[in-house]
């Protein structure tokens, strides 16, 4: 049909803008074919019009194209005879055979066969007297629909010289046919043909047997119904078929683009091993809460300890006779003072090294799921090109929690007592991690600070034991109120001076477990909360890429569909 120069111009700028967008979306989510794309309707500018011939295997195609073009070297047969695709002029246009798709044996061929009708300007779908199958049904419709070809296809059903192809076998097919079709049912064009009765007839001799049995091969044939539809065809479409096929083209690559993406998106391994990640936080944090939990209670006990201590030496004081029995008492006190913090950092690394048991326990029986035990080849089967799992495998992700956190052990030589029990397992690195922090160990309350608080209160205590020998000599009352109340002072001092004990006590251990263990737990949680953050914000990135992808393919069919919508009105 002819289109008129404004219309022409509109369309081509319309084009121009689409193909520039959509090549430069593509080259952003690294589409490995934008090479092969079409930059302008100008590189078709000068070629022919082509057809291409495609559809079910056996179905008579490369009949059909030795009729058209009268070839003889084109071969034909039963069997599957066209196995790449052929190009062969016919009147000036380009008409194009391609091997048959759904035939279960060269898989190879369906991927030849559609890459040749997106890059043609028109198609002829061919099936058989038997019209459609599932495969081929679904097939068809897929092009019809999905590729926007309705408008730019015809339908051959060929053979139908086994039926006598009458109108009124016609007639019938054309109904079951146009169920597949709906709901562009009368967008394409339908011819009943056999293009062996029309070589047959053309092989026969001139004997006037032989021409009544020409005239019927012929007729039966329809040849000249399908040169006619063919010529009707080029001549109706064939100008917006040109302008569309290059908007074919990158809308197939678009379409292309986004199942790649999606294959990202969806992938099964991703999921899985973000659900083992998560897994794996909440048995550290569970573990990290427990211990936790456990040794402030072993430090609030040792505290409670030497607090009541120190009452007890308030008490013993007060009944003190001499210097000598204070010094003793002092002594005494200091001896058990360190015990008990002695004691403390033994119970803090007794309980610490029971939860890095236990939690080598979990990690051992989350390695061993079953599903877990997957992801490796889920992720590699799904994408292994993809950002996402480059990452992954970069972070090494995949491996056991212990594996990745082997990077900071501080000194696999010193575990606590007791970590030996996972040696040699695939979770022992995160024991090491963790359990190596012990190597510093739990000092005994340090030692210096002690020894001053309690030299400081013996000091102070000399006084008060001259003030009890001579006690009972006190006849004044106004001394002996005095002496009381020093001696009162003097056991406030005695308790203060043990809760600060016990004070210093607390702080030092609690931060000890802080310091050498709670931020050793707290680097491996965020540093997991880190890596499943950054596999969102990739894998939202892709949903972004695809949304994008999604509306450059909705605005490249809107355009197919205006152009095709002028060349029917």
């Amino acid at each position: 049909m002819d289109v008129n120069k404004i219309q022409l111009d509109i369309w081509l700028k319309k084009i121009k803008d689409i193909l520039e967008e959509s090549r430069c979306v593509l080259q952003e989510v690294k589409y490995s074919k934008v090479a092969d794309l079409p930059q302008s309707v100008s590189d078709s500018e000068g070629k022919s019009i082509s057809i291409v011939f495609g559809g079910q295997y056996s179905a008579g195609k490369s009949s059909i194209l030795k009729t058209l073009t009268g070839m003889d070297d084109i071969k034909i047969g039963a069997a599957i005879t066209t196995q790449t695709v052929r190009e062969f002029d016919w009147n000036g246009i380009k008409i194009i055979d391609t091997p048959g798709i759904k035939n279960g044996i060269n898989m190879d061929h369906d991927e030849i066969a559609y890459k040749a009708i997106n890059e043609a300007d028109m198609l002829i779908y061919v099936v058989t007297e038997n019209l459609f199958d599932n495969y081929i049904a679904e097939d068809f419709r897929r092009l019809l629909i999905d590729h926007n070809k309705a408008k730019e296809m015809m339908l051959f059903v060929n053979k139908m010289g086994n039926n006598g192809n009458s109108v009124e076998i016609r007639k019938i097919k054309e109904n079951d046919l146009k169920r597949v079709m709906h709901p562009y049912e009368n967008a394409v064009k339908i011819v009943f043909i056999d293009a062996k009765d029309y070589l047959d007839s053309v092989s026969l001799g001139n004997e006037a047997d032989d021409e009544e049995i020409k005239k019927a091969l012929y007729e039966r044939s329809n040849y000249a119904g399908m040169v006619r539809a063919v010529n009707e065809f080029v001549h109706e479409k064939g100008m917006t078929a040109k302008l569309t096929t290059p908007l074919q083209q990158v809308s197939y690559a678009l379409e292309d683009a986004i199942v790649e993406l999606n294959k990202e998106i969806g992938n099964p391994g991703i999921e899985m091993l973000i659900e083992k990640m998560r897994q794996e936080k909440k048995t550290l944090d569970d573990n990290r809460r427990e211990v936790e939990s456990d040794i402030n209670l072993i430090i609030a006990e040792h505290s409670s300890q030497i607090r009541d201590l120190g009452r007890q030496v308030s008490d013993a004081v007060s009944k003190a006779t001499s210097e000598g029995d204070v010094k003793q008492i002092v002594d005494t006190a200091y001896d058990k003072v360190d015990t008990i913090s002695d004691d403390c950092g033994k119970c803090i690394e007794e309980k610490f090294s029971k939860g890095i048991t236990e939690l080598g326990k979990s990690l051992e029986s989350l390695e061993n799921n079953p599903n877990f035990k997957r992801i490796e080849l889920s992720l590699t089967e799904n994408g292994e090109d993809s950002p996402i799992v480059r990452y992954i495998l970069k972070e090494n992700l995949i491996s056991n929690i212990g594996t990745r956190l082997a990077e900071n052990t501080v000194n696999k030589n010193n575990i606590a007592t007791g970590l030996e029990t996972f040696s040699g397992s695939e979770v022992h690195d995160v024991i090491i991690k963790l359990g190596g922090k012990l190597g510093k160990k739990f000092k005994p309350w340090e030692a210096v600070k002690l020894t001053k608080k309690i030299n400081y209160l013996a000091k102070g205590l000399t006084i008060a034991s001259v003030i009890f020998s001579v006690a009972l000599q006190i006849k004044d009352d106004v001394d002996r109120e005095n002496a009381e109340q020093e001696m009162r002072e003097n056991r406030r001092k005695i308790r203060t001076t043990f809760n600060e004990v016990a004070n210093e006590m607390e702080t030092y251990f609690k931060n000890t477990v802080k310091n050498e263990i709670t931020d050793s737990y707290l680097t491996s949680i965020r540093s997991i909360d880190e890596n499943i953050e950054e596999i969102l914000r990739l894998e939202g990135n892709k949903k972004i890429e695809v949304d994008r992808l999604k509306r450059e393919n909705q605005a490249c069919k809107n355009l197919i569909s205006e152009i095709q919508e002028y060349a029917v009105e």
